[in-house]
């Protein structure tokens, strides 16, 4: 941005001490890095399998040969892998990393749209192949509840063991 504008500062937006790339903004800057992190710990609650935080597997898409994982269950993870980069695109300008709590959000607005993409071409087995397990998940405390219990009471009734606190505390 600051060849094109000279008033803007060539640091990164987020720790403002380093040059900001591309590759800072979207994996080696310390916030990003724990957003990623945050993202491979709840992908690892919605699939069956340990994943690790790998470049490839998140920025193209590659996964590794020994992931054993279903056709399903690998269109699933690329979608909320994009969810999490549109989250990061979003939020680019702003010093904070996006919020996870926003990410699952933005993941479960767009599982009615899903179903009814399976259901009309007749493909309701694959979707549920893929969603159920996060259907489940988000099933064992509603996001949008406890953030409107926050708003209301100030701090969050837990019923998931202090998964979902942690998400929407975090949550805009």
């Amino acid at each position: 941005m600051s060849k094109y504008n000279s008033n803007i500062p060539d640091n990164c937006f987020k720790c403002n001490e380093f040059r900001g790339t591309f590759t800072d903004c979207i994996w080696e800057g310390d916030k990003i890095e724990n957003f990623w992190t945050e993202v491979i710990s709840e992908l690892r609650i919605f699939l069956p399998v340990n994943i690790s935080l790998d470049s490839k597997m998140i920025l193209l898409h590659l996964y590794p040969t020994d992931l054993n994982l279903r056709i399903k269950e690998y269109k699933f993870s690329d979608f909320v892998i994009l969810r999490a980069k549109r989250a990061l695109a979003l939020n680019w300008k702003k010093t904070e990393a996006p919020a996870i709590g926003a990410w699952i959000k933005n993941i479960a607005q767009c599982m009615s749209t899903e179903s009814m993409t399976y259901t009309l071409k007749k493909r309701l087995d694959a979707y549920e192949g893929g969603w159920k397990p996060f259907d489940g998940y988000i099933n064992n405390g509603d996001i949008g509840e406890l953030q409107e219990e926050k708003l209301r009471t100030g701090h969050l009734k837990d019923q998931t063991g202090g998964r979902l606190q942690k998400r929407t505390e975090a949550c805009p």
